[in-house]
């Protein structure tokens, strides 16, 4: 008969109900300081504009969200709209994300999962969700968790509707399908999936995407665009940079944003980031892992960053490794199913003691890293200090 496994260490009840009670207010507190902070640095809903763009003049990329609108409400209330369901889809999330954890803890133990959680909710994830209220970041990673929550539980074609329709909505959901693509080509090589269930689930965002590419019409771009500048104002870095750019444009501007900016940059990628770094070591600490596995475990939870040269909106999509860090963890322990070991108590308080650090620096509740890489970044960081002194 195969070994057991050494039960995970158990946490008092009274302490438990503690500890999630703990999790939700520090979920709450994090994603309201970038709500503030979005109140006060952004006059209206901003990113809205996406809501606008729809079919109506030819098939284009990103107008899924907006012509779903279009069937239920009238532009006018469009605003209206984004804000109620921006703000409600992330109370789901923060509820799905302590489910997820609720779930995980019969697999990984109650301290490892609660770390982990702690982690996720004292980092930049939760507040960078918060300030870009209007932009379609929280209607992804929404989507992508229950697409992944969907494979972890067998739940092949309800993952494969998720990961085939979301590109028509943003392609920004490729950064958090690259590591679950990773590890399931990883895990179907070792053949501890099926081939054919991996290859469908791999290959339904590609194939939207290259049907996007395809058949997206410039003209009708154009045509949106001018009809949408008649009905609310748009900035013009949003129009370039969101619809009109190219992979050879973005290349070369990130190329040249680097360049310039390397230090902070890279600094601004390593802090947003850290907090997986912390929950790769602690799920290394309490597993038997291989250095091909550690190797693995690491290539798919960072590998979005690879992948950042296609736009320059470091704290948008960094914190996107936060999420990966998770899935990565979920999936990994469901198709490799490694041996458990006794994690030490200190791994734990240098967890914790980084997770309360970061809840408590206000650099860890504001996106103003992002902005401190360019020059016009005093007024925001005015309205940041302005928030914390009230």
């Amino acid at each position: 008969m195969p070994a057991e496994k050494p039960k995970a260490a158990e946490i008092p009840a009274p302490l438990r109900g503690f500890l999630w009670f703990a999790l939700i207010i520090v979920g709450i507190l994090s994603y309201a300081r970038g709500f503030r902070i979005d109140l006060d640095y952004h006059p209206s809903v901003f990113g809205k504009f996406h809501f606008y763009l729809d079919y109506s003049e030819g098939f284009i990329r990103r107008g899924l969200a907006g012509e779903i609108i279009r069937w239920f409400a009238p532009k006018s209330s469009v605003e209206g709209i984004v804000f109620a369901a921006h703000h409600t889809l992330a109370a789901i999330f923060l509820g799905l994300l302590l489910w997820s954890g609720h779930v995980s803890s019969r697999q990984l133990g109650w301290p490892l999962a609660f770390a982990m959680l702690a982690l996720v909710l004292a980092s930049q994830l939760l507040p960078t969700l918060a300030f870009h209220a209007g932009y379609l970041d929280i209607h992804v990673t929404l989507a992508m968790l229950v697409a992944a929550l969907a494979i972890r539980a067998n739940q092949i074609w309800p993952a494969v509707f998720i990961l085939a329709v979301l590109p028509f909505a943003h392609e920004q959901m490729l950064f958090y399908w690259l590591p679950v693509a990773i590890v399931l080509c990883a895990a179907a090589w070792q053949h501890r999936v099926k081939r054919t269930s991996a290859l469908i689930l791999v290959a339904a965002p590609v194939a939207a995407m290259l049907f996007i590419v395809t058949f997206s019409s410039e003209a009708a771009v154009q045509a949106n665009l001018a009809r949408v500048a008649r009905m609310i104002e748009l900035n013009g870095n949003q129009i370039d940079g969101q619809l009109l750019q190219t992979i050879p444009g973005s290349l070369s501007r990130m190329a040249d944003h680097w360049l310039e900016h390397w230090p902070r940059a890279t600094f601004a990628t390593i802090y947003l980031s850290l907090p997986a770094a912390v929950m790769l070591w602690l799920y290394a600490q309490s597993r038997q892992l291989s250095r091909s596995q550690i190797v693995l475990l690491a290539i798919a939870t960072f590998s979005p960053i690879s992948i950042l040269s296609v736009a320059s909106d470091l704290s948008r999509l960094v914190v996107v490794v936060n999420v990966a860090a998770l899935v990565v963890i979920a999936l990994f322990e469901k198709y490799w199913q490694p041996v458990e070991r006794p994690v030490p108590h200190s791994c734990y308080w240098i967890a914790g003691i980084l997770a309360v650090l970061a809840f408590q620096m206000p650099l860890s509740h504001v996106i103003f890293i992002n902005h401190l890489i360019y020059d016009n970044s005093a007024q925001f960081i005015q309205i940041v200090y302005n928030v914390f002194d009230r």
